[in-house]
């Protein structure tokens, strides 16, 4: 899986895993650092698209407003980063 977008209220991955979102609610619980701090998103598929051989989906946040803002303070500093760097 790789992370394609990503927002405080929601993320866009894609993988060559094909999920049955339209039989049956999904919901996923993703887990990565952004800037060596932990992330954890939990979310429901909301759409999925397919893409050559592997799957774009959609997955609506539900994060608490705590949890919004650590997302939102490491990805300002990770955009800084990566400004400054160019």
């Amino acid at each position: 899986m790789s992370v394609i977008d990503l927002s405080p209220k929601g993320i866009k991955i894609i993988t060559p895993l094909d999920l049955p979102i339209f039989n049956h609610q999904i919901q996923l619980k993703i887990s990565f650092y952004l800037n060596e701090k932990p992330i954890h998103i939990t979310g429901l598929c909301v759409w999925k698209e397919k893409r050559h051989t592997e799957y774009l989906y959609g997955i609506e946040a539900f994060n608490d407003v705590e949890e919004q803002a650590i997302l939102i303070t490491e990805l300002k500093t990770y955009a800084k980063k990566k400004r400054d760097t160019q």
